[in-house]
């Protein structure tokens, strides 16, 4: 506690004065407070006054300068004590250095150190003791001002011996006591800077008042500490310096830290450098930054010239020009220009052909400051591409610009990531990924051989590449993906920096071509289309979920839909069918892929795109099947259960293997058809040799029969009555007659076969066409007094050939009046069937019928059969055949309805359109 009858004069602001009662208590001590006076005005003052210590507080705003000090020290005998608001080392070391008083800061003022300062000031003036003396008073004075500080302080004589230090100082260098007083001052200051001495002599010979160094030292372990080592002379009142105070604080962290970021620094130049293609930086202004050894310059030898300038000092303008407005567009986008082939134009006239990639760098702030470039000469390549090319393809991008994943990993951790890595593991930002542990970013299956891998490149401290391995994003998707590590160091620890760059892709494409592969090679194998279709199932199993599958192929000829292939969990298999309006025929409409979740399905269905057709599913994909722009089926995936069971990526794989699959099936199914159309040329052939062994044997009997009569009429020509003449030449008129049908049957049966026979549709009414026959064969009709009936209500008009159909209605009203008894019917009917769009024409009689048998034998040429009517009249055996022919080249359709002794019905039908050729 300080004596109530200490005065202390307190010249400070007065703001001040409430800070410095409160640190020495309200105890009755005198603090008078005035402000800053004039020196001499300060002099005048003093003189008049008794006051035991005069304080001076110095805050921010106090004036200060040598000037006043020196006035201070020299204007009276009044200690004079010093107090810093701030802990500003430097100015108490000034304040010291002049001799001018003691020091204390602010936070150290107290009752004790106020009473400590005065009696020190008072009882051991430091302006008039010995050096030694002075040492250790100064000594204790600086251990009282730095008590806390980790600064180290020691103070030496002009000869260089120590006369004291405070904690921190014997600390920072590890050092005993003893050894420490036996060191003279070049020993610390210059350990293996001997060159430096003339600093210390300097100092001595007052040639500068003080030096500063930041210099390696070693402590007492013999380990390399950084030091920043200040020395000041310490004046006395006579002016000769009589002592010197050295501090030094322990850098050593902060110098580290320095020499790796130059380490990192030298490794980031040697990765440039010892890159073939070049690599180059860009500030905002378009001035290099940083530029790699091989950077195309010719103007210049060593690439670190380039520091500052920008491409007009070493291109053309108009090249230089270009690379302006293209890097301003990627500072003012965002987005990078990729293997951009360029010709580089310098002013001595020499060119060069680069492929150069420049991309943005972003600030922390996200901002575009800068770019960085690569660029490949490829003046060979391209001259020796225009030595082989005469066309476009001279110019085109040979290389292919894939950017990187580039991961630094630190004790397991990841500690940094670049931008591709954060799109390649679905994070938002770095704090995603920072700190956390590789190994779970591999997939469990791969761990062990990534341990391996990482644990081989710190071990040999060496590269090791090409290690395939699966990541697990952030999503939770796996990648495949090559790993590259090399050696490096973060923070002082062991590290590696893991160039990854995803194989997925690639991959997906090998596998892809692997599939398409077999499914072509299945095509070759495969002995049916249900075989053929089975390894397709597989071969897209490989690739993605076919629980639910299926084929449709569509057949233009009878537009109907086919189901051969179907797998589903709930739907049975589908029939044949018209096309309607499924999420099959959509497909098969448009001839484009679809993915379709539920809500898109339903969406269509509002729209009228489409029905829903079968259970409705999660998710459905469908792909066309084309050849040559054609469109022949569908191939379908879908899943009842999972929404996400399928994806783009599975759209885009299906798109890519339907052009194979199109193939292999239109190619089995030419095989098949090729071997279909073998065993019908076979049975073609076998049903002609039967037919023509018929036909020859129904003209050996009507030729026979004409030669017999002719023969017996010329011998026996001159006995013959006119009677008898007119019964053989009755006889031979009929069977000629016969033979003239079935020889003109045989010719329109053969102009058929070989499709000489000319089809000519016209628009024609089909009742009064039917009239027109009906009315031609009543005389048949008549004399058997068979009854011949016109039902026909039809007034539709059809593009038919008029010849044909009236060739065929002929034939078949003909045949029901062959095998109708006497005084029978005949009922003609035509009516329109609206839902086909065509007619149904029936032909019915009350005659004698047929047994199953002879149904079965109708229309076939190789059991061709000719027989009698109910008079016995003669037939060829090929009318029915010819009716079918006919009806079928008109697009119809030919059937008969029959029993014995029922009578029979033949009906057939005429589409109301136009025909095919």
């Amino acid at each position: 506690m300080i004596n109530k009858d200490i005065k202390c004069l307190l010249i400070a602001p007065e703001r001040q004065k409430p800070k410095l009662e409160d640190r020495i208590g309200k105890n009755g001590t005198v603090i008078d407070l005035i402000p800053m006076p004039e020196d001499s005005g300060l002099k005048n003052y003093l003189s008049e006054t008794d006051y035991d210590v005069c304080l001076f507080f110095i805050d921010q705003g106090s004036p200060w300068s040598d000037k006043f000090t020196d006035f201070i020290s020299s204007c009276h005998e009044i200690p004079s004590l010093f107090i810093l608001e701030d802990k500003n080392c430097e100015l108490a070391f000034k304040l010291m250095k002049s001799g001018a008083g003691d020091v204390l800061f602010l936070e150290e003022f107290t009752d004790k150190t106020l009473l400590d300062s005065i009696k020190r000031l008072q009882g051991k003036n430091i302006l008039s003791q010995s050096p030694q003396e002075e040492g250790l008073l100064l000594v204790d004075m600086l251990n009282s001002l730095f008590k806390s500080t980790p600064l180290g302080f020691a103070v030496f004589n002009t000869q260089g011996s120590m006369l004291g230090f405070n904690s921190s100082f014997q600390k920072i260098l590890g050092f005993s006591s003893g050894k420490l007083l036996s060191m003279k001052l070049r020993d610390i200051c210059y350990s293996d800077y001997v060159n430096e001495v003339y600093y210390y002599d300097d100092l001595i010979n007052e040639k500068i008042d003080h030096f500063e160094l930041e210099r390696p030292l070693y402590n007492k372990e013999g380990n390399l500490i950084w030091c920043r080592i200040f020395v000041s002379l310490i004046k006395v009142k006579s002016r000769e310096p009589k002592l010197m105070v050295m501090t030094i604080n322990n850098t050593t962290e902060k110098k580290q830290s320095s020499l790796q970021l130059e380490k990192e620094r030298y490794y980031l130049q040697r990765l440039m450098d010892n890159i073939p293609d070049a690599i180059y930086f860009k500030d905002a202004e378009h001035r290099f930054t940083k530029v790699s050894r091989y950077v195309h310059l010719k103007s210049i030898k060593d690439s670190r010239q380039a520091v500052g300038k920008t491409d007009f000092d070493f291109f053309a303008k108009e090249h230089a020009q270009e690379a302006f407005e293209d890097e301003e567009n990627i500072i003012r986008t965002g987005k990078p220009i990729i293997n951009k082939v360029e010709k580089e134009t310098f002013p001595n006239g020499d060119i060069a052909w680069v492929s150069s990639t420049k991309a943005p760098l972003f600030d922390s702030d996200g901002n575009v400051n800068g770019i960085v470039g690569i660029s490949r000469d490829v003046t060979e390549m391209k001259l020796s591409e225009e030595a082989l090319l005469k066309s476009e393809e001279r110019y085109r991008n040979l290389v292919e610009y894939i950017p990187d994943t580039i991961t630094v990993i630190c004790e397991n951790k990841i500690v940094f990531v670049n931008s591709s890595g954060l799109s390649l593991m679905k994070a938002s930002s770095m704090k995603d990924l920072l700190n956390k542990d590789i190994f779970s970013c591999i997939h469990a299956h791969y761990r062990s051989v990534a341990e391996h891998f990482m644990e081989k490149i710190l071990k040999h401290e060496s590269p090791a590449r090409a290690n395939k391995v699966k990541l697990i994003t952030l999503s939770g998707e796996t990648i495949d993906a090559e790993m590259t590590g090399i050696p490096t160091t973060y923070n002082g620890k062991p590290a590696i920096q893991l160039v990854t760059r995803d194989i997925t892709d690639l991959k997906r494409q090998e596998k892809i071509k692997q599939t398409t592969l077999k499914i072509l090679q299945a095509s070759n194998y495969a002995s049916t289309t249900d075989e053929l279709f089975r390894y397709i199932h597989q071969a897209i199993g490989s690739l993605m979920p076919v629980n639910n599958f299926y084929i449709a192929l569509f057949d233009e000829k009878s537009q109907m839909l086919s189901f051969p292939y179907w797998m589903d969990e709930e739907d049975e298999q589908m029939l044949p069918k018209k096309p309607g309006r499924g999420l099959t025929e959509y497909v098969l409409r448009n001839g484009k892929a679809i993915l379709l979740t539920a809500k898109d399905d339903l969406e269509l269905q509002k729209q009228g795109e489409v029905d829903l057709v079968g259970s409705p599913a999660r998710i459905w994909l469908g792909v066309p099947l084309q050849i040559k722009d054609k469109t022949i089926g569908v191939i379908v995936v879908q899943d009842y259960n999972h929404e996400d069971a399928y994806n783009e990526t599975d759209k885009e794989t299906l798109e890519l293997i339907s052009f194979s699959v199109s193939r292999a099936i239109e190619r089995k199914k030419s095989e098949e058809e090729i071997l279909n159309y073998v065993q019908q040329l076979k049975e073609s052939n076998t049903t002609k040799d039967r037919f023509f062994s018929f036909i020859s044997h129904d003209l050996r009997g009507p030729f026979s029969s004409l030669l017999g009569f002719s023969e017996m009429m010329l011998e026996d020509f001159d006995n013959l009555s006119h009677q008898d003449l007119k019964k053989y030449l009755e006889i031979i008129n009929a069977t000629s007659k016969n033979l003239y049908n079935l020889l003109n049957n045989l010719l329109q049966f053969s102009r058929f076969q070989t499709g000489r026979i000319q089809f000519v549709p016209v628009k024609c009414n089909l009742g009064e066409l039917i009239a027109k026959n009906i009315d031609l064969l009543s005389g048949n009709a008549l004399k058997k007094g068979i009854c011949l009936k016109n039902e026909a209500v039809i007034r539709e008009t059809a593009f038919v050939d008029e010849e044909m159909i009236s060739s065929a209605i002929q034939n078949l009203i003909t045949n029901a009046v062959k095998f109708t008894p006497r005084n029978g019917s005949i009922t003609v009917k035509c009516t329109k069937r609206d839902q086909e769009n065509e007619a149904l024409v029936s032909i019915s009689d009350t005659g004698v019928g047929m047994d199953k048998d002879t149904l079965d034998k109708l229309f076939r040429i190789e059991v061709i059969h000719s027989t009698s009517g109910t008079e016995k009249e003669p037939g060829t055996g090929l009318g029915l055949i010819l009716t079918k022919e006919s009806i079928e080249k008109n697009n119809g359709k030919l059937w008969v309805e029959s029993a014995p002794g029922k009578g029979s019905t033949f009906y057939f039908t005429i589409p109301l359109s136009l025909p095919k050729a």
